[in-house]
């Protein structure tokens, strides 16, 4: 099996292209990164690494090259850059391209890499869950095979969010909550994530989306108790109006104001997005761990206090 991978280099992706390279069903993987190293640990006869800006560039060695399953884990969020222009253009015009490609090569299985946010895409009405979901439709109106998935609050080593709470609970008394911290969340470790795109990439097309999340949902405020708990802190949570807060974000993005937290975080927070794993558990035989289990392991060995 050859395998196209947008995003290898990526926080799912470090942890998804081990499990390709290991599979002994897999000839070939060629990984489109932006222009960030691999690890050298990674090196080998099956992989191919070049610059995705290079990809779409004809290429006499390539022109041909036909891949049984290709790959989308590209994705940036508020957490990592406030810049609108590269959110979009991770999220929605590098999978069109990439789509588009593969019509032209007749390949046989997409695989995308979407979000849980594009739940209230339509209440959002724009950036990260917009572009989520505008990505899912080309794709599903393309007429190519694909599996989609819409992980839920993704956490592990090298994360963007989940770290900045857990140092934040580390340091701080008084943790801020925007909403009732009622809503639900359901995270799910990274190498588990990584899982279900691995043996969909080695499974016939499903031609559906799967919501995945981990074992457990619970609470916002429970969470961050939890976190607490396992950090030995003493915590007080202090609720901020979220309608409020919402409006007033997306009033200061429209005039182009910059600020620490973006609209589309406050509307995660104050959503429940809590998961049913049934169906995707039917299709895949990921074994899901407890999160307080991975929690004190992401705290004892991930992260350096």
């Amino acid at each position: 099996m050859n395998i196209l991978i947008f995003g290898a280099t990526g926080f799912l992706g470090r942890s998804l292209l081990p499990l390709l390279l290991n599979d002994q069903r897999v000839d070939a993987i060629t990984a489109a990164t932006h222009n960030v190293p691999l690890p050298r640990t990674l090196a080998g006869n099956k992989l191919t690494t070049l610059p995705v800006e290079e990809f779409f560039y004809t290429d006499p060695d390539r022109a041909h090259q036909f891949y049984d399953t290709v790959i989308c884990l590209s994705g940036r969020t508020y957490s990592q850059t406030r810049d609108e222009t590269a959110i979009r253009e991770s999220n929605l015009d590098l999978p069109k391209r990439i789509i588009d490609f593969c019509l032209e090569r007749q390949v046989k299985h997409f695989i995308l890499a979407s979000s849980i946010n594009v739940r209230f895409a339509a209440e959002h009405n724009r950036g990260y869950p917009l572009y989520k979901k505008q990505a899912e439709e080309y794709l599903t109106a393309s007429g190519i095979p694909y599996t989609i998935f819409r992980p839920s609050l993704i956490f592990g080593k090298g994360d963007e969010g989940f770290s900045r709470l857990i140092n934040y609970i580390q340091n701080h008394r008084l943790v801020p909550v925007f909403g009732d911290g009622q809503k639900l969340e359901q995270p799910i470790h990274v190498d588990e994530a990584a899982a279900f795109f691995h043996q969909a990439a080695l499974s016939p097309p499903a031609d559906t989306v799967f919501e995945i999340g981990g074992l457990e949902a619970m609470t916002y405020d429970a969470m961050l108790l939890k976190i607490a708990e396992v950090l030995q802190r003493r915590i007080r949570l202090v609720h901020i109006p979220a309608g409020i807060l919402y409006r007033v974000l997306c009033l200061l993005e429209h005039l182009g104001l910059g600020i620490p937290i973006h609209s589309e975080q406050i509307m995660h927070i104050d959503t429940d997005l809590d998961i049913d794993n049934t169906k995707a558990l039917q299709q895949y035989h990921v074994k899901l761990t407890a999160f307080e289990d991975l929690l004190r392991e992401y705290i004892e060995y991930d992260i350096n206090f």
